[in-house]
């Protein structure tokens, strides 16, 4: 599965008396208290997930350089504005606002023409990426970001994050994001310019017939690294020798990237953490078998690595793929590893 497009937190400004908004809002809803001591305040903010609300509590008169107590909340931030209403609580808050909801869309490639493809749809104007974004008012549209980060992940307002420019469109939230959403996979597909998406077979091989836990592995891995969308999987044959048939597990991905790059990350994944290889994992493109001597170099591979043993550069391989993933794919990933080792032939009894 690739996440093209995806909705940011909603949130909510709330000024008056800090200490009492805060002792509120713990007696009427389920709250929890982000602190920023060690990380920065938009970091906290990125660590949010869509499916809560961020509420951004300050003291009415304070200077623009100190920053809000932020909380976090499974309300959505119109209940708590019934809330307050119902219960006339207005002593409480001197002034509320909502911020604009973000949309995250990522891309692979030129995120200018994707940008422009909606700017010819939706009209909308440029601005320069910033954490001042955050505190801009709803009046100003909605903020559509561009990453090439997988969406899975935080993103904060800062460079590395996110793209420079972001497209503000003057449009209520959920009607843009359903007709973005609709349009996804034509802006992703416009982003990628000249390349096209290649459809791929892999051939699992284990000698010790594992092939359910090992296809397992590998599919959690290609759905938690999201750049290919399986479009199919059974047992083939391949030839060792002239009439000699041998069963081969195949899994056919459709992707953006090129054969190196996939080569890269199956490299990587036919060793277990202590680097040990107990899987073979060849990959063909256009009914050719592509060499790991294929796999693109420069400025992505170190000279120093390239020249070191096939273990050691398989290893650095397996350490890009498993920093992409999440704690808990690489949890669900490493226990599958044990459970294919455990099955494993003592070397005592071979």
């Amino acid at each position: 599965m690739i996440n093209v497009i995806r909705k940011g937190a909603p949130m909510l400004v709330l000024k008056g008396d800090k200490v009492r908004i805060v002792q509120w809002l713990q007696q009427n809803f389920d709250v929890e208290l982000f602190s920023a001591n060690e990380r920065s305040f938009e970091e906290t903010l990125a660590s949010v997930e869509e499916s809560r609300a961020v509420l951004l509590v300050n003291d009415l008169k304070v200077c623009t350089e100190t920053l809000p107590v932020v909380l976090v909340t499974m309300n959505h931030p119109d209940k708590i504005l019934e809330r307050i209403i119902n219960e006339k609580a207005t002593d409480v808050f001197e002034y509320v606002e909502r911020l604009p909801r973000v949309i995250f869309f990522r891309v692979f490639g030129d995120y200018r023409t994707v940008l422009k493809e909606i700017q010819n749809d939706f009209g909308g104007r440029c601005e320069q990426v910033s954490s001042d974004l955050i505190f801009l008012s709803e009046t100003s549209g909605v903020p559509v970001c561009f990453t090439e980060k997988s969406l899975k992940h935080g993103l904060a307002f800062k460079e590395g994050d996110l793209f420079e420019e972001a497209l503000f469109i003057d449009m209520p939230f959920e009607e843009l994001f359903k007709r973005l959403n609709n349009r996804a996979f034509h802006y992703f597909n416009a982003g990628l310019g000249s390349r096209d998406w290649n459809v791929m077979e892999i051939r699992v091989y284990d000698a010790n017939k594992q092939y359910w836990l090992h296809s397992r592995r590998l599919r959690l891995t290609l759905e938690g690294l999201e750049v290919s969308i399986t479009i199919g999987e059974g047992w083939g044959k391949d030839y060792a020798h002239i009439l000699m048939p041998v069963p081969v597990y195949c899994i056919r991905i459709l992707t953006f990237l090129d054969s190196g790059m996939v080569k890269r990350a199956l490299m990587g994944l036919e060793y277990t953490e202590t680097g040990e290889r107990f899987v073979d994992l060849d990959l063909y493109f256009n009914r050719k078998k592509i060499s790991w001597g294929e796999i693109p170099g420069g400025e992505d591979v170190p000279r120093s690595e390239r020249e070191r043993p096939r273990t050691a550069l398989a290893m650095a391989f397996r350490k890009e793929v498993m920093t992409a993933l999440d704690e808990e794919e690489r949890l669900e990933i490493q226990n599958i590893e044990r459970a294919i080792l455990e099955k494993l032939p003592k070397k005592d009894d071979e």
